[in-house]
């Protein structure tokens, strides 16, 4: 800025207080933009890594992609405004735009302070209107002409990203010191293996991955040796709940490969890690290859880890812990009713608690109400048919039936008719984020088999013995057991009785029913023959 020496004290300390604010304004805005490019680019990259895996040619390129940029914001959003010269006559047009009062006399004013001379018009005139802008701009503040505003929301801005790139630094920590770990060493060549120390390559299964918390995890490693004998011990390096590191030996697995390739290893899983053949752990194996496993009783929380074979080391893996869904203490809940014309004194409706056994007839109904410890993502309910030897069949034929969610997730409704007379095994599947899953049996669930009512004495008409029960008065039912059709059989023709067409017949008729109908209405055909 030019130095306003033939201006007032009180327009030059202005005047110095406007450039000031600019030049601090113009700092903090080309330090907001350089902090956001720097923040938004290496975030970028840290996203593309974590899903591609970049390599480390890939890492050079993008982090010298990078620092190309960020320069070039250095260069031209930071060090050429601050080194911009500001012109003194531009600052009193400013001025002047915020206070169009002062009607170009602070313009006029700063391009005649330095040349008082008769050229430029009366000295005596200049000094009037020196002294009269003078008192114009006493009451004024200079500052308002160049507002913060954009400054602000671009340091605003520059905040934000920063926050929100170090807030996942508290659930990711590791996978930062990882990324940065790698883009420092993507610059640097990969040290050589020493003949010396055999270099080992690591198999984990699982590695990063989601696992529920509060239950057991069972960790597979297979150890491939690069050069030299092979690994004949293998540790577990974890961070424990405390922030400190744990070192435990692993046991070693000499009949799991064998079983692996033989197909027995869901027969007889290691340690407790149920696999398949279809693993994809065979791929790699070599001569020379071990098995070692390990079984934490109880995940705590998020399992940071890596193996260590002697000098070797894998990569650090992460099981991040997931809270899964549980019942709450008093669920769940089984409402079980009687079919709609049983009779609701002999059956009233049945509402159990749980661990109790039900117990419901054909053509009822049985509703299923759960309410959980947190939101689920879904819930379903399997039901299989208990085998004729007793065993439960949920890997042969059985049903998923998908229960709603209601409201906060917490809780799942399923109402059903009664299944066909036999014993199913029932389970409810809760299931968390990540897959992560909660299977709870609930007691076998037997259903009764409803016989149709059956006449039990016959009707007594004058000439016709009433004697034991006729097996030919049956009670024919549909397959819902919404209706019934007596049907009897007729009688012997040396028994019938001619009677007159006023006569009064009285018949008395016993039907008994195992469920108990709450009633039966009873048809009666008399065939007119003359």
């Amino acid at each position: 800025m030019t130095s306003p020496h033939g201006l007032p004290s009180i327009l030059r300390t202005k005047l110095a207080s406007l450039n000031r604010r600019i030049r601090l304004l113009q700092a903090l805005r080309g330090g907001g933009l350089l902090v956001l490019a720097v923040v938004v680019l290496c975030g970028g990259l840290f996203l593309a890594d974590l899903l591609l895996a970049l390599s480390p040619q890939a890492l050079r390129i993008a982090a010298a992609a990078i620092l190309g940029v960020v320069a070039l914001v250095t260069v031209f959003g930071l060090i050429v405004p601050l080194c911009r010269r500001i012109d003194l006559a531009a600052l009193a047009a400013l001025i002047e735009a915020q206070y169009p009062d002062l009607g170009e006399r602070l313009t006029t004013t700063v391009e005649l302070a330095e040349t008082r001379d008769a050229w430029h018009g009366s000295r005596a005139l200049i000094e009037l209107l020196i002294e009269e802008t003078e008192h114009r701009a006493r009451p004024l503040d200079f500052t308002r002409a160049f507002p913060a505003r954009l400054a602000g929301w671009m340091a605003l801005a520059a905040v934000v990203a920063v926050l929100a790139a170090g807030l996942p630094a508290l659930l990711w920590g590791n996978k930062y010191a990882d990324f940065g770990n790698r883009l420092v060493g993507a610059w640097s060549p990969a040290p050589a293996a020493t003949p010396s120390s055999p270099a080992f390559t690591f198999q984990v299964t699982p590695a990063d991955t989601f696992a529920a918390k509060g239950r057991s995890l069972s960790l597979l490693v297979l150890v491939h040796p690069q050069t030299g004998s092979p690994a004949t011990a293998c540790n577990l390096a974890y961070t424990d709940s405390a922030n400190k590191t744990v070192r435990t030996r692993m046991p070693a697995e000499p009949a799991l490969l064998p079983a692996l390739a033989a197909g027995l290893v869901a027969v007889a899983p290691a340690n407790g890690l149920p696999l398949s053949p279809a693993a994809n752990l065979l791929s790699r194996v070599r001569p020379g290859t071990r098995a070692f496993s390990y079984q934490i009783e109880r995940l705590t929380g998020d399992l940071p880890f890596h193996i260590e074979v002697g000098e070797a080391r894998s990569d650090t893996y992460k099981i991040t812990a997931v809270e899964p869904v549980e019942l709450v203490a008093s669920s769940p809940t089984l409402t079980i009713d009687a079919p709609a014309y049983a009779s609701k004194a002999v059956h009233p409706t049945q509402t159990l608690a749980p661990g109790s056994t039900p117990f419901a007839y054909e053509y009822g109904s049985i509703r299923l109400d759960c309410r959980f410890t947190r939101p689920a993502m879904r819930a379903s309910l399997e039901i299989a048919p208990r085998s004729q030897d007793g065993r439960t069949t949920f890997l042969g034929a059985s049903w998923r039936l998908p229960m709603p969610l209601q409201g906060d997730r917490q809780q799942a409704s399923y109402e059903m008719p009664a299944l066909h007379r036999g014993v199913y095994d029932v389970r409810l599947i809760l299931e968390a984020e990540y897959g992560i899953t909660t299977v709870h049996n609930i007691e076998a669930l037997t259903i009764q088999h409803d016989e149709p009512p059956a006449f039990t004495r016959k009707p007594e008409l004058a000439g016709v013995h009433a004697t034991e029960v006729r097996r030919d008065w049956i009670v024919g039912a549909d397959a819902t057991g919404g209706q019934f059709n007596p049907v009897r059989g007729g009688l012997v023709a040396d028994r019938a009785r001619e009677v007159a067409p006023d006569d009064t017949l009285k018949l008395k008729i016993t039907i008994e029913d195992t469920l108990g109908v709450d009633k039966e209405p009873v048809a009666f055909r008399a065939d007119c023959r003359r």
